[in-house]
């Protein structure tokens, strides 16, 4: 395949990526190498590319003394976490477990350090270099020499890697660790979400006399000719259009703003204290999520909901991938945890990975934020789009 072909490949399934590898056009060459300006294929292969591409988002092209394994260690985690597709050992049970290992490793002298430190990744070390050494860096110290003065200056092509990943913060599927407490949410203008999670209401009986299918003639009439004893008494039940079982999504990523977050759960707040929305019993999950689930609450009720707004935490400040809370609410249907659910609400930007196929049950997303209406999404996902001037 051609620069060109190679490069739309990849594209089509991870447009995120395109802004990256215009930086990073493709030559012929006698191995997998790059200097940071070009790469160089000798097999054409989409992996050793990305990996590639990784090397200069991480900066490791320029980097004095860098640590080789681990170099190539984390430009893999980073692939994967980016294109996971298109690496062959991303179900790999050795990266797995390497990956596990390094959850929490958050920059490239820490994965060396547990390189040294753990025992198990000391005696995995050429088994990761077998898997994840996709180039050759021999080309990596001229470029660190070429680019010393810019480095300092914050120029030069390394500077432009450097600000290409910061516009890419927030995408992917490794997991944060922060923690953000709200001790007071936002008031939000009214908006029509109401009418979004009506569509998965559903119509049952429900406690409570229903004063439009009583008849008081009939009622009257009969104590007028047995005293106190009526024909008929009014219902104690009547049929309602409400909300049974929902889950609702928001997404935690590095990718969305505190603030953006803070409207999320407000619009939430909001539309739970609404009067008349959900039946008196209902089931409502609240999960957050940003590469993988952080926190999942049930409420059962308003005061529930209250207790969980009083008490709120918001866990992550990682990438963004929907196919954890995907899988989660499947999981959670099929235990019995969600009966009938119907359908589920996302609240995020957007910018993340999706899943292949469609969920059994009917999902919207509503997007909040500048971009929104330039991203791609499957067919099958409802969209809705609220621009938010202060996102």
């Amino acid at each position: 395949m051609c620069d060109t072909e190679i490069r739309a490949a990849i594209a089509e399934k991870h447009p995120f990526l395109g802004p990256a590898m215009l930086r990073l056009p493709i030559e012929k060459g006698e191995n997998n190498m790059t200097d940071g300006r070009v790469a160089r294929l000798k097999d054409g292969g989409n992996a050793a590319y990305i990996h590639m591409l990784c090397h200069c988002l991480l900066g490791h092209v320029w980097m004095r003394d860098v640590d080789h394994d681990a170099a190539d260690i984390q430009a893999a985690l980073l692939g994967v976490s980016l294109a996971p597709e298109q690496f062959a050992f991303s179900k790999d049970n050795r990266f797995l477990a390497v990956r596990e290992r390094l959850s929490d490793a958050y920059d490239l002298h820490e994965i060396a350090r547990r390189m040294s430190v753990d025992d198990y990744l000391f005696g995995m070390r050429e088994t990761c270099k077998m898997l994840f050494a996709l180039d050759d860096h021999r080309l990596w110290r001229q470029a660190a020499e070429t680019e010393r003065l810019n480095v300092l200056t914050g120029s030069g092509v390394a500077a432009g890697w450097k600000r290409q990943l910061q516009g890419m913060e927030g995408i992917g599927t490794a997991p944060g660790g922060k923690v953000f407490h709200y001790g007071h949410l936002p008031d939000t203008p009214r908006r029509d979400y109401a009418a979004i999670l009506r569509r998965y209401a559903e119509v049952r009986e429900e406690a409570g006399e229903d004063p439009d299918s009583f008849q008081p003639g009939l009622y009257h009439y009969g104590l007028s000719l047995y005293g106190n004893t009526p024909i008929v008494e009014p219902f104690e039940t009547r049929e309602a259009r409400r909300l049974n079982s929902i889950a609702i999504v928001i997404d935690t990523s590095g990718s969305c703003s505190r603030s953006l977050t803070a409207h999320f759960l407000a619009e939430t707040r909001a539309v739970v204290m609404e009067k008349g929305l959900f039946f008196r019993r209902f089931r409502l999950r609240i999960i957050q999520c940003d590469a993988k689930v952080r926190r999942d609450d049930l409420i059962d009720s308003e005061a529930a909901f209250r207790r969980y707004i009083d008490g709120l935490a918001v866990l992550g400040g990682g990438g963004t991938d929907f196919r954890p809370a995907f899988d989660h609410i499947t999981r959670l249907t099929e235990s019995g945890d969600l009966p009938h659910l119907r359908g589920a609400v996302f609240f995020t930007d957007g910018k993340g990975i999706y899943p292949n196929r469609p969920p059994r049950y009917d999902t919207t997303f509503v997007f909040m934020g500048r971009e929104a209406d330039t991203i791609d999404t499957p067919p099958w996902i409802r969209r809705v789009l609220w621009q938010e001037a202060n996102a």
